[in-house]
Formats: structure tokens, sequence, C-alpha cells
């Protein structure tokens, strides 16, 4: 046991009934595959004390399911747990963490004691980098737990510094080992495995070694047509030869992850289902890709001829598109039902078809709207009366209308367009349809952060090169925190318009030559107002992201995030809930779910290693 402060009398109850439990004879035989594992196995010895009334052995086992079920967030390496442990609880993990043989449970409770000032030593993070070292290095189990264990284990080593030793070193190799060990059946393991040793700085003395495993994999996923896992080994190992300063052999992957899309396409286009739009997106990323290669490297690989090629055939596609689409029509408008419809649109679906489904549980029609708010003008008379003034939440005005007749008074329409958008709309899609979809997402689904920064990555919408910040905007508002998801998505979102419509020819800045001619961007509600924007995106989406992010009248995201106009209170509102779920709809713009909608197979905690082909 290990040596800690003197312990209260009220400790030794519950020492003597974690003596009692036996728990490492009891959890020698249990499943490790995770934490939910472990807290799974404790239940049952709890049952047996509650009918013995050991009320103390029951306390014990509380406490030691509270811990299993406690978040990590490796964020926050200083203090990666949220949780509620009391100072005698504290004191109790202590007093056992040295007693524990399951190396998740026992690194766990040395993390978690490490955390407490009392305890904040180098000996119980030694205990706990210790324990997380001994869970293997399995691809059935790393994005269960694996990849937290390793991770933290190796911000422990960087935390405690000289006094971890050699064990960051053996990490690196252990991972290193267990990476060239890996093959194509794998799935993204060792992708995953080689983007914990980039994340951490590890392997710098070899990064080529890295970089022609990642590459050989690409090969082989190649080999057998999975293109989607091809194109992402592909990308991973060019970043490894960029490491190893070798940039013609890391743009030569840059243009095999390309091709891999390209051929993602022609699959999807001969594939027994086929659809030309979602082809169409794949060349789309094939482009962006290309677009990235400096000019130097093109001639290799005659690149220029290349991107002429897409841009035909991309149009092509689209005209193919047009003869496939069909109407698509969510669960019924009985509002008494909108919750229960809503968790069961999406349950009991694969991960990439419940994401969808929740993409497309609401749709808005501007011109629905716009039908409905000539009615609401015309049956309130008062309206041709008086002017109306709009006030923004800090009190200033922001817009005003007229009292002209509704066809003269367009701002009028508009306005009333927008009352109906925000105080109806918004409010029962939010409440009745998003967050009750999201609570059956969330608990059928570990959806991690490299799933959402691979969706954003295989989405022809999102701009090359802002993979990880819509991954992580999307992230974050998976996991309820809307605050830093609408900061993330809201500079984004005017960023992806102004993407497109410069890729489109579209001018989106303005000289200044009174100012010796100092190039200046166009807001994001100049841009909106142009008529590409609404070409590119269509009516009801443009009128949406005008809405949301920079109309005065509603939430004007864009404005009053930049400016810091908005305080916590009003950033957890329906209006960046909704919002979050709309750049979430942006990403799968070019998806639709159906009754047999394939999994992507984007890395996810419980659905990690299912191989895929392709969509």
């Amino acid at each position: 046991m290990s040596t800690t402060p003197s312990s209260p009398p009220a400790l030794g109850p519950l020492l003597l009934a974690f003596k009692e439990i036996d728990l490492n004879r009891r959890l020698a035989y249990a499943p490790d595959q995770d934490y939910l594992d472990v807290a799974r196995a404790l239940p049952d010895v709890a049952d047996e004390a509650r009918k013995s009334n050991e009320q103390h052995h029951v306390q014990v086992l509380r406490i030691l399911e509270k811990i299993c079920m406690t978040r990590m967030e490796l964020d926050n390496p200083n203090n990666p747990f949220e949780h509620d442990f009391s100072d005698f609880d504290i004191e109790f993990m202590a007093n056992i963490v040295d007693s524990i043989d399951n190396p998740l449970l026992g690194g766990r409770l040395a993390d978690v004691v490490w955390n407490s000032p009392m305890y904040r030593s180098g000996k119980n993070a030694l205990a706990a980098i210790d324990n997380y070292m001994r869970v293997p290095l399995r691809s059935d189990s790393w994005y269960a737990v694996g990849y937290l264990c390793w991770n933290r284990a190796i911000s422990l080593c960087k935390l405690i510094g000289k006094g971890a030793g050699e064990r960051l070193s053996i990490i690196e190799c252990s991972i290193l080992k267990a990476l060239e060990g890996t093959t194509e059946q794998q799935g993204f393991f060792g992708h995953a495995l080689a983007k914990t040793l980039l994340d951490h700085g590890l392997a710098s003395a070899s990064p080529s070694r890295v970089a022609e495993k990642l590459e050989s994999l690409a090969r082989e996923f190649n080999r057998i047509k999975n293109y989607h896992s091809s194109g992402r080994y592909f990308n991973a190992s060019a970043e490894w030869f960029t490491l190893s300063e070798l940039d013609e052999k890391a743009w030569s992957m840059i243009v095999a992850e390309a091709k891999a899309f390209e051929l993602e396409a022609e699959t999807r286009v001969q594939s027994d289902n086929p659809s030309h739009s979602v082809a169409a997106s794949f060349l789309k990323n094939a482009l962006q890709i290309y677009l990235t290669i400096p000019r130097k490297h093109r001639g290799r690989h005659n690149v220029d001829q290349v991107i002429q090629e897409l841009k035909n055939r991309i149009g092509s596609y689209g005209k193919l598109a047009l003869d496939e689409m069909a109407t698509y029509t969510t669960p019924g408008v009985d509002v008494s039902n909108y919750v229960r419809m809503a968790r069961n649109f999406v349950s009991g679906r694969p991960a990439f078809e419940a994401l969808l489904r929740f993409a497309n549980i609401h749709t808005v029609s501007i011109e629905d709207l716009r039908e409905m708010a000539l009615e609401g003008i015309s049956r309130h008379p008062l309206q041709h009366i008086f002017p109306v003034v709009y006030y923004s939440n800090d009190g200033r005005v922001v817009e005003t209308t007229s009292n002209a007749s509704d066809k003269e008074n367009e701002p009028k329409v508009n306005a009333e367009i927008n009352r109906i958008y925000y105080g109806t709309q918004i409010l029962i899609a939010t409440r009745s349809l998003i967050l009750p979809a999201l609570e059956v997402l969330d608990s059928e689904h570990t959806l991690n952060l490299e799933y959402f920064i691979e969706l954003a990555r295989r989405s022809s919408v999102v701009p090359r090169g802002r993979e990880m910040l819509w991954g992580l905007a999307l992230h974050k508002g998976f996991n309820r925190d809307f605050i830093t998801s609408i900061h993330l998505l809201a500079p984004q979102i005017e960023h992806m318009v102004r993407f497109h419509l410069k890729s489109r020819g579209v001018v989106t800045s303005h000289t200044d030559f009174d100012s010796g001619g100092i190039e200046f961007e166009k807001s994001l509600g100049f841009l909106m107002d142009l008529p590409e924007t609404e070409t590119i995106f269509g009516k009801d989406l443009t009128f949406e992201m005008r809405a949301l992010f920079c109309d005065p009248v509603g939430p004007n995201l864009r404005n009053n995030v930049a400016h810091g106009l908005l305080d916590d209170e009003q950033l957890f509102t329906m209006d960046s809930i909704y919002a979050w779920w709309f750049g979430l709809k942006l990403t799968v713009l070019e998806h639709q779910p159906t009754a047999d909608s394939p999994d992507p197979n984007l890395s996810t905690t419980n659905e990690a290693d299912h191989d895929v082909n392709s969509q």
C-alpha cells in the first residue's frame, strides 16, 4: 500500500471493504477492451454487497465505477478529468492505487490521484504511465482505450520531464514496432499510430521509416481498391516525407492521394448504385488537392492538364446528376410527436448513415417562408401603418422598416421572413428535432475528433487545408461545447464562401487606391448578396447562411463573434446550436441518406476498424 498522510478513522472501513472485495480476482477474467468493460464488471459485485448490507463495499465500488466513467480530455494535459471527487475519495484512491492489477483501472486511479494537489508527486505520475504502457497496442481496442492511454502516457512523460527516465523512448519504440507490424487488414490502425507519433513529435530521428511504411500500406489499399483508405495513407505519408526533407517524394504522395479520389469517383459511377453527384464531389476533392501543388512540381505529374480534365469531368458529372435527383422528405410534421420521430429517425443506424439522417432532419424553403411572411403581414394591418425598428442584444438599432406597402417594402418582408425563421423554425427544429436526435447519436456512436476531421477532409464543400478547424468545430458541437464550436465555425463559413467564389473567378476583394492600392477582403454580408453565391449554394442555403451569420436582424454570428458582442448566455442559445448543426449539414451536403447508406469508415471508437472500400 502506498505511503500517504495518516488516514482519518472514517477511511479504515473503506480500506477494509476494498480488501474484502478482492477486486483483482474479480477483474482477472473480465473483458478489458475499454473502461466500460471494467465498469460493467463492478455492478455485479455491488449487487452482492447490497444483499449483504455491506454499505462500505457499495461505497468503494461506487467510487471505482465513477473513476471508470470519468471522461478524459487529452487536450488539457494538466487537468484532463472532469470529476467531482471529494478530498476523502482522493485519499481513499491514493491508499489503494498500488494494489490494483488491472492496467486500465490502475492507470486511471494513479492519474486522478496525481491530478490532486495533495498527491501531485512523480511517484503517482510514474504509476499512471507504467499502467498505461501495459495496455496492449491492438487495432481492436485502440480507438476505445489504447488511444487514450498511450497518448496520456506520452503527455505525462513530457509533463514530468527527466523524472520519466527512459519511458518516453520506450513508448516511441513500442509504437514504431506496432506500426511496422500493421497490415491493411487492421484498417486505420497504422494511420492512427503514425498520427500519435506525429502529434507528439516522436520518431523525429527516422521520419522516412514511418513515411515508407505508410506508403506501403497506401499502395496495398490501392491494390484491393480501398481508395478511401489509400488516400488517407498517402496523405499521412506525404507529411512524414516532408519531415524527412524529401519534398519531391512528398508531392508524389499528394498526387497519389488525388488519384485515389479520382479512382473512388470512377468506382462510384460504375457501382450497382451509381451516383454522379457523389462522384463529382470526389473529383472536386481531387481538384482541390492538385491545386495545392506548387508550379515547380507540376510538370513531372502533368498536373495542369489533369486539372483541366477534372474541371470538364466535374461539369459533365454535374449534368448527369440532374437525372439522378429525387425528392427526400423527412418524417411528418406532427408537433406532439417531433421528439419521438427525431429519435427514431437516427436510432439503430450505422454511424455515417445516422449522421446523414441527422444532417437532413430539417429543411428550409425560402419560397415557403416568403409566402408565410406575406400572409402574416396581410393578416396584421398595423404593420402597414407603423414602421418597425429592430434592436440587437446590446441595444443597438440594426434595422428599420418604413410604412410602405408590402410589395414596395422588401426589407419589411425579409424581416418578417426572419421573424418566422428565428421565432418558429429554428426553435422547433432545435428543441424538437436536433437536440433529441443528437442525444441518440451521442448514446449510440462515440464519434471522436478524428472522425469529424476526416468527415471534413472528404467534403468538397470544406476548403483544402481547413479540415482540422472544421472537424474541431463539429466535434466540439457534438460534445455540446457550442460556445467553442461557433467561435471556430463562424469565420470558417465566411472563408468557405469566399473560397468557392474565388474558385469560380469571382473577385472577393476591393482595392483602395486612395490608400496606396491596399487590397481589402469584402465582408461576408457583401459576398452573400452576390448572384454567384446563390448560383453556387442555391436559394435556401444562401438564405440560411445570410440569416444565421451576417443578417443584423438575426443572430449575426459572424459579426458578433468576431467583435466579442455575445456573452456566455447568448452563445449557448438555440441559434448557436442550430448554426453548429447547419455547419454539419454543409459538410455532408453532397451526400443524401438512403436506406442502405454505407459508412465510409471514419474513425469512431466503436466502429473504427470495419474496412469499407468506398462510399
